[in-house]
């Protein structure tokens, strides 16, 4: 039994954490930078997309709020504004190619833009184009577009019925679409195709869809699932069509992976933040050779790792905004990996037009089972830390956890659990593009009866009516004490609390990070 004397006497000292963001690249080098007010017309920049022509040159398509840029980067360390194609003032452009041509989308009255791209480098004879859906059922803005490698385009939140996706062939002619089909279920913000399959994220109804479209003139819904947040914002497939990949458009979202081979069991494998506890918003993710590039506006690009499934590993950053940091929706709007040359290009809305040299790195991965000892159940909600890594991750309901470091070496692993005693693996060899496992059995804590007296340190005497919190992240406890200074706590879990006591007329009281673990506990 631990047995505690409070003397009044203490004022209350608390301390303040504070979490650094990044800032210092990792793992991606800037080759060029081309501020807003280089270009033709300067302004802010929205999303971004790449092309490249019969000869192999490479462009960026770069979206701006009034009109479309076309950059030639023949020399990334030298890229060149070749083009600029105007139209209505918005915030929004997205941007894909097919062919020889480039399908802008925009939020401001303007419908679909198509510019031909065939005469670049030379821009004197661009003929560009613009659609707005049957005249039947017209409409004149659109959200975003994606189009597959058969030559259907696909329109999202379009101001006509919910905003769903509008299925177009350009196969007859592109420079005049001709409409097959619309899924009207719910309002789409995004959408890509692989294979036969239409991904959609549907925006704030919390969910993401899947749809057969191997005829698209009569798509199929074959699953739905609820994402992470509440605003479904990018989806993106592995290449393999196993995995997809969600951002949520919010404060301190998440990239999600979620195993969709079984469709009637859709499973979320692994969620990650960029930064932890500073609030910075995703945007747009696209997948890559086992690698996320997620443009993460006020943090820049961020590259993930998911070669090992279930466990999403931060492997690389460029900060393209480091005026801004922590909640909102300035900096890095949109990123595009796909270039044959390997660079990375990005749109930062402040910023400008960054060309970036990427280093893909594999992560050392650390996998393992966590049981109960005396049950041989599996432990779930169990912390596992690499130290020195800022790496961390719970255990599953299956007792199993997943995480990674950056770099290979050898570590020290921490199990933590409030109702378990705490465990220390050292000398754990973690290697790049391998998996180590650590399995570990855990024993329980045994609780313990928590006596406590508060008396006054003028008089000596006992004081009633004091209220006592004790808590930790865990727990937390509280009472008063009797007519004789006196409470109990039963069955406290051992551990490090802090207390805090107050009384009218009295000094508060407070002691931070106070080991109670057994019954020799020191007094304070």
């Amino acid at each position: 039994m631990v047995f505690k004397k409070v003397i009044f006497s203490f004022f209350l000292f608390c301390s303040l954490n504070i979490l650094v963001a990044q800032t210092n690249p990792l793992n991606i080098q800037q080759f060029a930078h081309i501020p807003n007010s280089g270009f033709m017309v300067p302004s802010e920049l929205n999303d971004i997309w790449g092309w490249v022509d019969s000869a192999g040159n490479e462009y960026a398509i770069v979206g701006m709020n009034d009109g479309t840029s076309i950059i030639d980067l023949s020399d990334p360390l030298s890229p060149q504004e070749v083009l600029f194609v105007p139209g209505m003032n918005s915030i929004w452009r997205d941007i894909k190619t097919y062919g020889n041509y480039a399908y802008v989308t925009t939020e401001a009255m303007n419908g679909l833009l198509i510019i031909d791209l065939s005469n670049l480098p030379d821009s004197a004879n661009t003929n560009t184009y613009l659609y707005t859906g049957p005249s039947n059922a017209q409409w004149q803005r659109a959200h975003n577009i994606y189009i597959d490698d058969r030559g259907y385009a696909y329109i999202f939140g379009a101001n006509r019925g919910v905003g769903g996706a509008i299925i177009l062939d350009l196969n007859q002619d592109p420079t005049q679409p001709v409409e097959i089909a619309d899924i009207n279920n719910w309002y789409v913000h995004d959408g890509m195709v692989k294979g036969d399959t239409l991904f959609l994220a549907n925006g704030n109804n919390s969910l993401f869809s899947l749809w057969d479209v191997s005829n698209p003139s009569t798509p199929v819904l074959l699953a739905q699932n609820p994402t992470v947040g509440y605003y479904s914002h990018n989806i993106w497939s592995s290449d393999d069509g196993n995995y997809i990949y969600t951002t949520e458009e919010d404060n301190g979202g998440h990239l999600s992976e979620f195993n969709i081979t079984d469709l009637n069991n859709i499973d979320l494998t692994d969620k990650i933040q960029a930064e932890p506890g500073n609030n910075i918003m995703p945007h747009n993710a696209f997948y890559i050779n086992d690698y996320i590039v997620n443009s993460y506006y006020t943090t820049g690009i961020q590259i993930f790792d998911v070669k090992s499934k279930g466990n999403i590993v931060n492997v690389g950053h460029f900060d393209t905004s480091p005026n801004f940091s922590g909640p909102g929706s300035n900096g890095c709007w949109g990123v595009y990996p796909y270039l044959p040359s390997g660079i990375i290009i990005a749109s930062d809305i402040e910023n400008g037009f960054f060309v970036l040299d990427p280093d893909y790195k594999r992560a050392a991965y650390l996998e393992g089972i966590i049981t109960d000892a005396s049950s041989n159940t599996f432990l779930s909600g169990v912390t596992v830390e690499i130290l020195n890594s800022n790496n961390n991750t719970l255990s599953n309901v299956g007792g199993e956890f997943k995480l990674g470091s950056l770099n290979s070496g050898t570590y020290s692993v921490v199990f933590s659990h409030p109702l378990y005693q705490s465990d220390t693996i050292n000398q754990v060899v973690l290697q790049n593009d391998s998996t180590t496992i650590l399995n570990l059995v855990m024993y329980s804590l045994t609780p313990l009866n928590l006596n406590i007296e508060s008396k006054s340190s003028v008089l000596n005497s006992s004081l009633s009516g004091v209220d006592f919190t004790i808590t930790n992240e865990d727990f937390t406890y509280s009472g008063t004490t009797d007519q004789n200074g006196l409470f109990t706590i039963n069955n406290l879990i051992p551990g490090s609390y802090n207390i805090y006591a107050g009384l009218w007329s009295y000094k508060d009281f407070c002691v931070e990070s106070l080991n109670i673990i057994s019954d020799n506990t020191p007094s304070f």
